[in-house]
């Protein structure tokens, strides 16, 4: 009836630079009965890199005079490119949930 997911993720600092580098991510999942993995894996490697971003490069700067947010346009919205992101992994539980009806987990 629910997804539940842990993502784990390797990163390398530097500390002299400031930087971080994403090393590996690897997330597992159990989300009952997967009826097309390649789509799937799709959509939560999609979660990972979405998830990455969100960590490391956005951030929303407000003016102090008003509130209005300062970056609200897109030149100066930064998303991961396919150099930040190594070693993505997804990896399904295989379970059987007995709560669901067959049309979901098919025909015993």
């Amino acid at each position: 009836m629910h997804a539940f997911g842990a993502v784990f993720v390797e990163v390398a600092i530097d500390p002299d630079v400031g930087t971080i580098r994403v090393r590996r991510v690897v997330g597992a999942y159990g989300a009952g009965r997967i009826v097309n993995p390649r789509l799937a894996a799709s959509q939560c490697t999609g979660g990972m890199v979405g998830g990455i971003g969100m960590a490391l490069m956005k951030r929303t700067a407000l003016d102090p005079r008003d509130g209005r947010p300062v970056n609200a346009y897109m030149a100066d919205y930064l998303v991961p490119v396919n150099l930040d992101m190594q070693g993505l992994e997804a990896h399904f539980v295989d379970e059987v949930n007995p709560h669901v009806n067959e049309l979901s987990e098919g025909a015993r």
